[in-house]
């Protein structure tokens, strides 16, 4: 994985990732309307191109928002939210933005500096409700799940964690007509 290496750290919990390739947005340096994602720059032609922060901003934004209607239209029970969510209540980090939550979990999107991270995050369960749990692992997988379809709405390849340090790739199939 990326030196970033964000990742959720549960039994119920897990991430799917989009590479930095998909939503980042470059500019011709001598032809302002020559746009385009940095997956469609040649490499050879990098140094005519300068990277576009407001339109990769819009990028992402517009990918968050199509996610959010996507997974919402797919789980009713998740709510649109925007907040930033801590590691720990001791921890200062606000890496995470919260985009959706429901009553077991929140998704957050966390930079990773080679992709957006796409997060399933358990909620902290209180000691007057043990049942929390045990609702978590029967519905995380398919929540999990549900992240990964979502993304292949959009993009082509969605990224998963493999280990400590590595990652894996898949690619959308397509449906044969």
């Amino acid at each position: 994985m990326g030196a970033g290496n964000v990742g959720v750290f549960s039994p119920v919990g897990g991430e799917y990732y989009i590479d930095n390739d998909d939503p980042y947005v470059y500019r011709a340096l001598d032809d302002p309307d020559d746009i385009r994602l940095m997956r469609d720059v040649p490499y050879h032609e990098l140094e005519c191109f300068e990277f576009d922060q407001f339109g990769t901003e819009l990028e992402i934004e517009d990918a968050v928002r199509l996610f959010q209607d996507d997974m919402t239209r797919r789980f009713p029970s998740f709510q649109k939210t925007d907040g930033w969510l801590s590691d720990g209540p001791y921890s200062r980090s606000r890496s995470r933005r919260a985009i959706l939550e429901n009553g077991l979990f929140w998704i957050a999107t966390e930079d990773n500096q080679w992709s957006l991270a796409f997060e399933l995050i358990p909620k902290e369960e209180s000691w007057d409700r043990p049942w929390m749990e045990n609702l978590q692992a029967r519905h995380f997988q398919r929540y999990l799940d549900g992240i990964k379809e979502s993304l292949f709405e959009q993009f082509e390849y969605v990224s998963y964690r493999a280990s400590a340090w590595t990652s894996g790739t898949l690619r959308r199939e397509y449906e044969a007509v």
